[in-house]
């Protein structure tokens, strides 16, 4: 099937396939992983004299911005996973420091200098966060979800 380069042209387009979707997944986490299978199979195409490799070259080219954008931002957000996990565990007491004394936790502060954020954007930031918190530690399913990962 291979040897004339017939089944190839499918695997070329799975590669292209696989391609398109690691970048529109790239928002849910998951368009890495598309990514790399678009990668492999664009790889496989190349490797040998077979048709497709216009979608092959396509599949590789998409699989391979996806890969490095999910490399820069996991770079970029190295540094701040800790402070994430504690912003996300211990969100009831930053949400109340905030809403008494109007202070932003330091992790925030570190956001703000590093990404160029304005006064307004911070505050905008902290308020959206407050709002969904308190939507969703108003659902009973959140509630009980919210609590196995505190504790």
């Amino acid at each position: 099937m291979y040897e004339n380069g017939g089944g190839s042209k499918g695997v070329a387009v799975a590669a292209l396939v696989f391609g398109i979707l690691s970048i529109v997944c790239l928002c849910c986490g998951i368009g890495a992983l598309f990514g790399i299978v678009g990668l492999i199979l664009a790889i496989i195409v190349l490797a040998g004299r077979k048709n497709g490799k216009g979608l092959a070259i396509a599949g590789l080219i998409t699989s391979i911005i996806s890969v490095l954008i999910t490399v820069l931002v996991i770079a970029k957000f190295m540094p701040y996973m800790d402070s994430i996990m504690d912003f996300t565990v211990n969100a009831e007491q930053y949400i109340e420091e905030y809403e008494e004394t109007g202070e932003v936790p330091e992790f925030v502060e570190n956001l703000k200098e590093d990404f160029d954020m304005s006064e307004e954007d911070v505050q905008e930031f902290m308020d959206a966060f407050v709002e969904s918190y308190r939507e969703a530690s108003a659902s009973p399913t959140a509630t009980n979800t919210l609590a196995v990962y505190t504790e």
